[in-house]
């Protein structure tokens, strides 16, 4: 089982891909729910997996799903901003 060690170089070797920040509750704005939405979600799930063969479609499941994460670190996605980027490189011409 990797250790700390491994963990921590991994975020080292990759620092320009992940991210690491404090994981957060969601929203009220953004955890409400209706019907209305859950339905929506299925009828656009229905129509993105019709042409997919049932081999390519995997399911995800958050067994680490947590109520109240406090103050724990997660890692996630680096997204640059492309703003930013364009106006770098414009001043390295």
């Amino acid at each position: 089982m990797p250790g700390i060690d491994w963990a921590r170089s991994l975020l080292e070797r990759h620092e320009r891909e992940i991210n690491q920040k404090v994981s957060a509750n969601l929203k009220m704005s953004r955890a409400r729910i209706s019907r209305d939405i859950v339905v929506e979600y299925f009828n656009n799930l229905r129509e993105t997996l019709k042409d997919l063969p049932a081999a390519n479609v995997f399911n995800y499941d958050e067994t680490n799903f947590q109520d109240d994460p406090g103050k724990h670190f997660v890692v996630e996605p680096s997204i640059q901003n492309a703003y930013a980027t364009l106006q770098r490189q414009q001043y390295q011409l």
